[in-house]
């Protein structure tokens, strides 16, 4: 699902741009509506933006930081995210280029040009085609490449998610997190799902990971983890590697 976060302080071209939204984007989306970049910038963590594209005004308000601002935190924390500036003040336009963005649409020509720089937006999403995971954890959002994650472990009524960088915890059950994601991530315990494509070796009992760490396998789940294991890495011309 794409996720979307809208920045504008106008009530009048938040409801245009909600109304472009609906109009254009066929797949599946929610959308978040910020009334300043301050706002925004309020709900995001050191650890990543979750939404797949960002509009924003540029001038938002004394009371706000601008758009530029709310761009260059993206940025900083997750390259992935696209944007997309809007502004009634052109000259603002060379001020995008401090940053990195998608588009820049002049809000007089807004119902010509949004429709043009979503399109751009979703054909770049779709080409680039990389899963990520959203989830919630300590009342903040979070967006996490697939291909980040090592493996899930259920810890009393949590998830946690380890990466090679980081251990997040989300208020959800293994198996709706597993729901969510590609068909790498298999269940190998009842309280253990594994990436597969960062498997070194897998054994009777325990899978080894390519950064060393061990995830246990139990006895009942084995054959299907083999089996799994077996097709994902003939489909991806690597080597089977069982202990």
């Amino acid at each position: 699902m794409i996720r979307i976060a809208v920045c504008e302080d106008d009530y009048v071209y938040t409801e245009m741009i909600r109304s472009i939204l609906q109009s254009c984007i066929t797949v599946p989306y929610e959308v978040k509506f910020f009334s300043s970049g301050t706002e925004f910038l309020n709900t995001l963590t050191d650890h990543g933006c979750p939404y797949t594209l960002v509009i924003t005004d540029i001038d938002l308000g004394s009371q706000s930081v601008n758009g530029i601002t709310v761009a260059k935190r993206i940025n900083k924390i997750n390259g992935d995210t696209q944007i997309i500036f809007v502004s009634q003040y052109l000259e603002f336009a060379s001020d995008v280029y401090e940053t990195s963005h998608l588009y820049f649409v002049n809000k007089k020509k807004l119902l010509e040009y949004l429709p043009k720089a979503l399109t751009a937006a979703h054909e770049k999403y779709a080409l680039r085609g990389e899963q990520y995971l959203y989830f919630q954890s300590s009342y903040k959002e979070y967006q996490v490449s697939q291909n980040d994650v090592l493996y899930l472990e259920h810890i009393a009524r949590q998830t946690c998610i380890h990466t090679a960088t980081h251990v997040y915890s989300a208020n959800e059950k293994l198996q709706d997190l597993l729901n969510r994601m590609g068909s790498q991530f298999c269940s190998c315990h009842k309280s253990f799902a594994v990436n597969l494509y960062q498997v070194r070796t897998l054994h009777h009992t325990y899978i080894t990971l390519r950064n060393g760490v061990s995830v246990p396998v139990s006895r009942s789940r084995y054959p299907h983890v083999r089996d799994v294991f077996a097709r994902l890495t003939m489909h991806n011309g690597k080597e089977n590697f069982y202990g």
